[in-house]
């Protein structure tokens, strides 16, 4: 009897220790979502300069490597999206009034947070990373 009583009280000592390590591993997954549920919620705008210098480039080279890519083509001077991922909500456009002379505002395209990530996935499938990630492997 006191040899099952034992027994019973190991395995509930194993359960409780398993049953914590779950907790603590479902609120590090849940931070974690939450903090990129926030990223891609983010309103903010990203150029392209940024993006590009993450993989040690210019954003002439990464504008040049979507456009070959068959992500992006040049109207005028304004990067647009092919359609296949216009309507993803990767890019806005914004107008710039350069020196305050509305006669030549200018469109400029800038990258959301989703946008981001769907370059960084991309990228990733044609072997290029960012600069960080490199240094790590």
């Amino acid at each position: 009897m006191i040899q099952k009583r034992r027994k019973l009280f190991r395995e509930l000592k194993s359960e409780k220790i398993r049953t914590r390590e779950l907790e603590k591993k479902n609120q590090l997954l849940s931070g974690k979502a939450n903090y990129y549920d926030n990223v891609l919620a983010s309103e903010t705008l990203i150029p392209i300069t940024f993006i590009a210098k993450d993989y040690g480039m210019s954003a002439v080279k990464l504008n040049a490597m979507l456009y070959a890519y068959g992500i992006q083509y040049k109207i005028r001077e304004t990067w647009v999206l092919y359609r296949d991922y216009q309507d993803k909500g990767y890019t806005q456009s914004v107008t710039i009034i350069p020196n305050g002379d509305v006669s030549k505002t200018k469109l400029h395209t800038y990258w959301t947070e989703k946008g981001r990530e769907f370059l960084y996935n991309f990228l990733k499938t044609e072997g290029l990373f960012p600069v960080c990630e490199l240094q790590n492997l």
